[in-house]
């Protein structure tokens, strides 16, 4: 039998003049199943991870939102025999609504993953996206 467990904290606040902040923490172990520890959660003992992000955002105009923020995920090096031991994100985007249900956007982010026994993998990406709210 696995066992899994989560302490989790989340922060958002939004100023009327048209600019937030947010943020979200955890810890846990065999947090696999729900995207943390790098998806790592095959030991018996579980994989012990830690992590969250933070986002800042601002509005410069009525249909335009920009935002920039970090996250992580950090699992237990001494829990892992081999793989990802380190995800870390930079990011920045802006999004443009059309009408309030539907936007477009456009984000550009730099990930590292490192390892216990190999070179950190570094990527950078540049993705769009289409937004419908219903």
């Amino acid at each position: 039998t696995y066992k899994s467990w989560a302490a989790v904290g989340h922060l958002e606040v939004t100023f009327p003049s048209g600019f937030g902040f947010s943020g979200e923490a955890y810890q846990g172990a065999n947090l696999g199943s729900y995207y943390g520890g790098i998806l790592q959660h095959s030991t018996i003992d579980g994989v012990a991870s830690t992590g969250g992000w933070a986002a800042a955002w601002i509005t410069p105009a009525p249909k335009v939102k920009m935002a920039a923020g970090i996250g992580i995920d950090n699992p237990k090096d001494d829990d892992l025999v081999s793989g990802r031991s380190l995800n870390s994100c930079v990011f920045g985007n802006v999004t443009y609504a059309f009408i309030p249900q539907a936007k477009v956007g456009l984000e550009l982010s730099n990930w590292q993953t490192k390892y216990l026994n190999d070179d950190t993998a570094k990527n950078m990406r540049f993705q769009s996206s289409f937004i419908l709210h219903y």
